[in-house]
């Protein structure tokens, strides 16, 4: 009888603990839906630049009516032929200075590379450019 107790009792709780589980499952799911859309390749603009070395290379302007609002770099071809280098983003302010970005030179490997923000909330209009840290000249992809 005490088996029989026991087993019973512990299938009650089996069930509960999987509809416990369910309950907090199916609300995830359901607002899942819900959630802002997200960034994709495909809501960004692509320019290819060249690099400055330590400083701005090829000039573009941050695209308005996309939801991207970094300068994400997708891909680099350090030519020097160590295959990596340094990039840093670059902005211009309305006095003309230039700066570089808040996370400075970040190293990367020659190839795809997976949105890298370099700049991040750029304004639409912002002139904006990547620099390389070893040399200049390099050839990135940038997406924004």
């Amino acid at each position: 009888m005490t088996i029989r107790k026991t087993t019973s009792v512990l299938a009650g709780l089996a069930a509960v603990a999987a509809g416990a589980i369910t309950a907090l499952v199916v609300p995830a799911a359901a607002n899942a839906s819900a959630a802002p859309a997200t960034i994709t390749p495909q809501s960004c603009v692509r320019n290819n630049l060249t690099t400055g070395f330590q400083g701005p290379g090829t000039v573009v302007r941050k695209a308005s009516g996309t939801t991207c609002h970094d300068l994400n770099l997708v891909f680099a071809n350090d030519t020097s032929g160590f295959g990596f280098d340094s990039y840093a983003g670059f902005y211009q302010t309305s006095n003309g200075v230039w700066h570089t970005g808040s996370r400075g030179y970040i190293q990367v490997s020659n190839g795809p590379v997976n949105f890298l923000v370099l700049l991040s909330d750029v304004l639409s209009g912002t002139p904006m450019s990547v620099g390389s840290f070893y040399d200049g000249g390099d050839g990135v992809q940038i997406a924004h």
